[in-house]
């Protein structure tokens, strides 16, 4: 009898487990368990499953959760031609995770590679927080100096800071670097490496995956960079809205765009030779010289842009000036901002880099300034 007791004891005790189980993992309703040797058992029984974390439930697009093996999108080789999401952290074809037709919806760092004139050509997206998706942004094209890489301008220069403060979306593609040599942009021969098409087909790639302004496209660049972005002003005015160079000089020598586009340029006193190469001369170490050289560049824009008057100073502090030239084509301004020493690096430069900056005015504050004024 005792035996048989037990028996129908512990079968009380199963059929009566699963009701306090499913409760523990949140079921609205429980059955009540017969005897008291069944109530221990299901408590012994319950305890012991408390301890082991509950696995992940399977969860919908709307809301509920998926498995992680399901949440990976599958990894596909690149194929010529297209462009592919590289992760933020490492650069490597092989760990690409979707290409360029995928719409970018979180914030963060993006970094892609393309094929381009017939060579693998990378750069990065950044999309601030706050950023509002559904809205079209602001689109800054920022272009290194040369030698260096798209994590100068975003790090020494503050650009992606800005850029989270103002959220506007900034794009930093990078040169071509032939084997042997330092990374270079090609800002005045046109048979050599095609950048203006290659910087063409990012900004599409951009477009394709956020909500962009197409009338507030703007390019900048320091010293090799900026002279891109003089070329990209000069062959692509119907693109950017407005450029900006730091210390780079305007190679471009038969310049006649059929759309005006506005111009800044920022010059150190201290920094001739840069400028000077614009006017085909070998540089100097004259402190005025590097000015009067960029003076000749803001002119020759301002007669490109229609301009009617000429130049007016609107900043005049110590260390540095601004002059601008406005009453142009189609409310487009040229201005020409000058230090007095700090060249050739980036004015207000938040982080050290190889030569100390002036600290009179902040290039980024001021470009982003002129650019959204535009």
């Amino acid at each position: 009898m005792r035996k048989h007791h037990l028996v129908a004891t512990v079968a009380l005790a199963v059929l009566g487990l699963a009701a306090p189980v499913a409760h523990a993992a949140g079921d609205a309703t429980s059955r009540p368990v017969a005897g008291k040797t069944a109530k221990k058992s299901v408590k012994k029984s319950v305890r012991k499953a408390s301890r082991k974390p509950a696995a992940p439930q399977p969860r919908t697009a709307s809301g509920t959760a998926r498995s992680k093996l399901a949440a990976q999108p599958a990894r596909k080789p690149v194929a010529a031609g297209r462009s592919v999401q590289l992760p933020a952290q490492t650069i490597s074809a092989a760990q690409h995770r979707t290409d360029v037709r995928s719409r970018l919806t979180r914030p963060g760092d993006y970094r892609f590679a393309l094929q381009h004139d017939g060579r693998t050509r990378t750069y990065r997206v950044h999309v601030p927080p706050g950023l509002d998706f559904h809205e079209p942004a602001p689109l800054l094209v920022a272009l290194h100096g040369g030698g260096a890489g798209e994590q100068a301008n975003a790090g020494l220069y503050g650009l992606a800071h800005e850029s989270d403060r103002q959220r506007f979306v900034t794009v930093f593609p990078d040169a071509y670097k032939a084997p042997g040599s330092r990374a270079a942009w090609n800002g005045a021969d046109p048979a050599s490496t095609d950048d203006v098409g290659f910087i063409e087909k990012v900004v599409d790639n951009v477009f394709r995956q956020l909500s962009i302004s197409r009338l507030e496209i703007y390019a900048a660049g320091m010293a090799d960079g900026g002279s891109m972005a003089y070329r990209l002003a000069c062959e692509r005015p119907h693109l950017f809205r407005a450029v900006a160079s730091v210390g780079g000089p305007d190679p471009t020598t038969q310049c006649a765009p059929d759309k005006p586009v506005s111009v800044l340029h920022f010059q150190a006193k201290n920094d001739a030779a840069t400028v000077l190469a614009s006017l085909g001369g070998a540089g100097g170490s004259g402190s005025g010289q590097g000015t009067q050289a960029a003076a000749a560049t803001a002119a020759k824009w301002a007669k490109l842009n229609g301009c009617m008057e000429a130049p007016q100073r609107i900043l005049d502090m110590s260390g540095a000036y601004c002059e601008a030239y406005s009453y142009c084509r189609q409310q487009t301004e040229v201005r020409l901002c000058v230090t007095d020493g700090g060249g050739p690096a980036w004015p207000g430069a938040p982080k050290p880099g190889a030569r100390p900056a002036s600290h009179a005015i902040s290039a980024t504050s001021t470009m982003w300034g002129f650019f959204s004024s535009r």
